[in-house]
């Protein structure tokens, strides 16, 4: 298993764990519908976000300065495009309760922007030097 697939199942299995959470608020009436699709949706588009940021990143990793630069920073544009449109399909033809799903968004953003830079922080494919023993 790569180090890529290890994030991802990681994430997945983090995504699931707060899925089952909310499920659970909304089983017990902790929260309502509404709340539940705000919740859903802003969750939904930040894993989408980081999803696509990984893919991104993963190929940059294997370019070299100017390919990893093009990528990441191309991945970047492309995804706020992105967010925007759907942020603004969802306000206009959704009418989901805006303050709370850009709340609900912006956190998982920063989670996720946060497991994605202790990915990039930890990539490291020099080859490994290997000490002997005189």
């Amino acid at each position: 298993m790569t180090r890529f697939q290890k994030y991802i199942k990681n994430t997945s299995f983090f995504l699931l764990v707060i899925f089952i959470c909310i499920v659970a608020a909304l089983e017990f009436h902790l929260i309502s519908k509404t709340l539940f699709v705000v919740f859903v949706s802003g969750k939904l588009l930040a894993t989408l976000q980081f999803l696509g940021g990984m893919y991104f990143n993963e190929k940059g990793l294997k370019k070299g300065n100017a390919g990893f630069m093009l990528y990441v920073l191309g991945g970047m544009g492309v995804r706020i495009f992105l967010n925007l449109a759907i942020i603004l399909f969802l306000s206009t033809i959704l009418k989901v309760t805006f303050n709370s799903f850009i709340l609900v968004f912006f956190v998982f953003y920063v989670i996720f922007l946060i497991i994605e830079l202790i990915y990039l922080a930890k990539y490291d494919e020099r080859p490994k030097l290997v000490k002997e023993n005189d």
